[in-house]
């Protein structure tokens, strides 16, 4: 990867952060810094590595988000803000930085791209301790995915239109094929297969959502409308692929096409893998909470055998659920936290091959209803050592 260079040392921002035990299954609160003073948590991803780790956003709700990763060494939490172009002290802060910082996706275990918005444009950014720019790119970039190879990404560029491309060669400049050409239409949520790196998108239409996808990644294996029976019902806003041969799972709006809140709610379904442009859909959860803007993407363990969502409910303070596919009941989660907006997931090992499940969710406020702020929580579902 030709990006890579030694992490400087005058770039990173640490800081210890104080063990606050906050919920039955041991969550740290990790957004209790200065940097976080009166802006707001969001989009937490799980990253890679032997040590858990996570990169998620920074936002005062206008224009300015930053990006700010979090690693996990034994009992100690430290931090690092991903600083601007022109690295000064008080922008390695997040200070002074008129810019939006969003959508990273993990590379390897020390690096991720993202999206920089500043203005009008919006370009490819490279990150493992100096945030660089991807040459080479025309249009604005939306969001960005990689493959498991490390040997691809997939981005969605505004040109003509908002289409999926495959970027590959040195720097990712030397390759750009597109995928998808439908005109007048958006594609989002790119998810990517572990196993064969076949990419997957909704589509934003005037007349609704619709899936999309190409496995393999190639221009001759790419499908842009899906099919699978009643998928028309469902606005699709969110999705992953699940590990092996599991399907996608995806977030959806019910009734499709309603913009009224008091009407609508979301759901979560599942679809299978694709044959001959064909998928099974199953209705899996009703009353899901996403919360407003950017949705986050559903949450997964054990080889996507078991989900997390977060579920509406006003009486019991939106509490995070477990589901467990194979019989269909849903638990709740034995949390501290409360006011719950997002949950993310990801898997670590330790002690050789006891694979626990680490969590991290968005919550609101404190029991005293005076707090307003989104805060982060992470920790494991499980004996983890020295946490």
């Amino acid at each position: 990867m030709s990006f890579r260079v030694p992490i400087l040392a005058s770039l990173v921002v640490c800081s210890a952060l104080a063990a606050s035990p906050a919920a039955a299954e041991k969550l740290r609160l990790v957004s209790d810094v200065p940097a976080l003073e009166g802006r707001q948590v969001q989009r937490p991803v799980w990253g890679p590595g032997a040590q858990p780790q996570l990169v998620h956003e920074i936002t005062d709700r206008s224009r300015l988000t930053w990006l700010r990763v979090i690693r996990v060494t034994g009992a100690t939490i430290s931090d690092e803000l991903v600083p601007g172009s022109r690295s000064s002290r008080m922008e390695s802060l997040g200070a002074a930085a008129d810019r939006a910082d969003s959508g990273a996706a993990w590379w390897d275990a020390s690096s991720f791209f993202f999206v920089r918005s500043v203005g009008g444009s919006s370009s490819l950014f490279y990150f493992d301790g100096i945030p660089r720019e991807v040459p080479g790119l025309s249009g604005r970039v939306g969001e960005v995915r990689s493959d498991s190879s490390r040997q691809r990404l997939f981005a969605t560029i505004e040109s003509e239109g908002v289409d999926v491309y495959r970027l590959s060669g040195k720097g990712f400049a030397e390759e750009r094929v597109q995928l998808s050409q439908s005109p007048g239409v958006v594609e989002n949520s790119l998810a990517v297969s572990r196993e064969d790196g076949g990419i997957f998108w909704i589509s934003a239409t005037p007349s609704g959502t619709r899936l999309g996808g190409a496995a393999p990644a190639e221009p001759a294996a790419v499908r842009e409308r899906l099919t699978a029976d009643r998928l028309h019902l469902y606005e699709l806003i969110s999705m992953v692929v699940l590990p092996g041969a599991e399907g996608m799972v995806a977030y959806a709006r019910v009734p499709a096409g309603v913009k009224d809140p008091e009407l609508e709610s979301h759901v979560m379904i599942h679809l299978s893998t694709p044959m001959d442009g064909r998928c099974q859909l199953t209705e899996l959860v009703r009353n899901v909470y996403v919360p407003p803007g950017l949705p986050p993407r559903p949450a997964y363990s054990d080889g996507g055998r078991v989900l997390y969502y977060v579920a509406e409910s006003a009486e019991q303070s939106n509490p995070v659920m477990r589901l467990d596919r194979a019989t269909g009941k849903s638990t709740r989660l034995d949390l501290a936290t409360h006011g719950h907006q997002e949950v993310a997931v990801w898997e670590y090992t330790h002690s050789g091959d006891k694979v626990v499940p680490w969590i991290a969710v968005v919550s609101v406020g404190d029991g005293e209803g005076e707090d307003v702020r989104n805060h982060l929580y992470v920790g494991p579902l499980g004996d983890w050592p020295d946490w």
